[in-house]
């Protein structure tokens, strides 16, 4: 009765489907530049299920009364209430790859320590290179860490099996992505009541816009997530 396809891979198998009386549903988490995902693809589906305002605007206005937006869930009922550090702790989640933009982060966290006169603060960065990461962009925070001397607030952690637990431990998240589709890591964080700073950019900023759940920066400014940083601070 109905064909279902998650993702940027699966849509493609619809394709053959097109002149066959079944319904056909895109679930689109991603965000492409691409005309073959914006304009082609939606021709041979009924309805694209969008998970954010962002993510549906990507879409060809030729095919807006197909797209819907339905925005991610998670399971609520585990959850972290843990004490706060003493020191004033930054988290931050995600694949360790560019476009997540941790070099801004911890620029900006030297940026907040060098502005407000604050010594006593840490960053953790919590992720991996396994699911297209790059080492190399791995390498270069590290470098970025020790070239502004703060090897002692900031640490990659690696991956964590305990993501909730890791932000209910932080007074913050942080998530500066460019172009994040919708950020998950945003709705765990608030349900274990860590507030969020995110960038104005692509899906995140509907999540603090619709919670109340933290602030925005202006979108790549360092300058401007280091006095967000410290609003909360």
């Amino acid at each position: 009765d109905v064909l279902y396809a998650n993702g940027w891979r699966a849509p493609w198998f619809l394709i053959p489907f097109k002149f066959k009386k079944i319904k056909k549903i895109w679930h689109h988490r991603d965000s492409f530049q691409s005309p073959f995902y914006n304009n082609l693809l939606p021709v041979f589906v009924d309805k694209v299920v969008c998970i954010s305002n962002y993510v549906k605007s990507t879409l060809s206005n030729l095919h807006s009364n197909k797209a819907i937006v339905v925005y991610n869930g998670i399971n609520t009922d585990d959850y972290y209430f843990s004490e706060r550090n003493q020191v004033f702790t930054i988290g931050s989640f995600g694949r360790i790859t560019e476009w997540k933009r941790f070099d801004l982060i911890i620029k900006a966290a030297h940026k907040f320590q060098e502005k407000y006169n604050i010594k006593d603060w840490k960053l953790n960065i919590f992720g991996d290179t396994s699911v297209d990461g790059s080492s190399e962009y791995e390498l270069s925070l590290m470098k970025l860490v020790n070239d502004l001397d703060i090897s002692k607030n900031v640490e990659l952690k690696g991956a964590t099996k305990e993501p909730l637990l890791k932000m209910s431990q932080s007074d913050v998240t942080v998530n500066f992505s460019k172009n994040e589709p919708f950020g998950r890591v945003i709705i765990e964080s608030l349900i274990v009541s860590t507030p969020v700073i995110c960038a104005d950019s692509g899906g995140a900023p509907e999540i603090i816009k619709k919670t109340g759940g933290g602030l925005i920066a202006r979108d790549g400014d360092i300058e401007h997530l280091a006095d967000q940083l410290f609003k909360l601070y």
